[in-house]
């Protein structure tokens, strides 16, 4: 941490990794494991190969010529995008070297872009006018091509095990299910008989909530009246490797303030949209 003669810091990667990288990791939906693979890259980009037909085997007498089976591939390019967050705090809590003030200040700073990333992988981004780059990365709000189930997930386990089987029909395989507050609220209130006693919190599962045995999200980001249920082995979050982390003491010198500014890269790919089932009120 700066002390307090210092006018400007820049951290290191260990100490910007133990302040935002970690917090945001453990706090945010995008970089759980059961709804996304996490890949950090020091590169601008980053690359998916994807079969778009798949390979197909065939039984064979020995000795005989093996047909050959076409697979068509391409690539998914996933470029993280620049998300930002600026605060300031007293120089006394700046100049501070406890273990205290570093947890405040990367609580503050990975609550913030934490809270951003999942808005943006959750709500997604609006398609920016032709010829313009879109800001944020498109999430599952975007996708176009994801399956649809038309029920009311708060009316009870039916639309998730519809969604489910959809998602078992492409080849895919549920890990997991994103739901908002009062979805949830309706769910767990419909009793064990109806909605399953998983829904609430349980000592057994270190106090998750899972639905139809899968681990069961809540986020304030989905909209009313929506769920989603995912494959995470076909979603990958990237985070760059080149988060920064800033202390300047000049910008509000007249206040005696210490202004922080931290900076990350994220990005979202979604290599088979199809594995992917939106739970919608119609």
């Amino acid at each position: 941490m700066p002390n307090e003669n210092s006018t400007f810091r820049t951290f290191n990667r260990a100490e910007v990794g133990d302040l935002v990288i970690t917090p945001v990791r453990a706090q945010g939906l995008a970089f759980n494991e059961a709804i996304a693979r996490t890949v950090t890259t020091e590169a601008a980009s980053f690359r998916v190969p994807r079969l778009t037909d798949d390979i197909e085997a065939a039984w064979v007498a020995e000795g005989a010529e093996i047909p050959v089976s076409s697979a068509q591939a391409d690539e998914l390019i996933i470029v993280p995008s620049k998300i930002a967050a600026m605060t300031s705090i007293s120089r006394e809590l700046a100049s501070d070297t406890t273990p205290n003030s570093r947890e405040v200040v990367g609580e503050s700073v990975a609550a913030s872009l934490a809270t951003a990333i999942d808005n943006a992988f959750v709500v997604g981004y609006p398609t920016p006018p032709e010829g313009q780059l879109a800001l944020a990365p498109f999430g599952l709000g975007n996708l176009t091509t994801c399956q649809t189930v038309d029920a009311d997930p708060a009316s009870g386990l039916n639309p998730f095990i519809d969604a489910s089987a959809l998602i078992e029909q492409v080849g895919a395989t549920p890990t997991a299910v994103v739901v908002g507050p009062a979805t949830a609220t309706a769910l767990a209130k419909l009793g064990a008989t109806a909605a399953g006693s998983a829904l609430l919190p349980t000592a057994a599962i270190g106090g998750a909530r899972e639905l139809l045995g899968l681990p069961l999200f809540v986020s304030r980001h989905v909209q009313a009246g929506t769920a989603w249920m995912v494959d995470a082995s076909r979603i990958y979050s990237v985070l760059r490797e080149d988060v920064d982390l800033v202390f300047d003491a000049s910008r509000y010198l007249e206040y005696d303030t210490i202004a922080i500014r931290a900076i990350a890269r994220v990005g979202f790919g979604f290599v088979h949209p199809e594995s992917v089932v939106k739970i919608r009120t119609i």
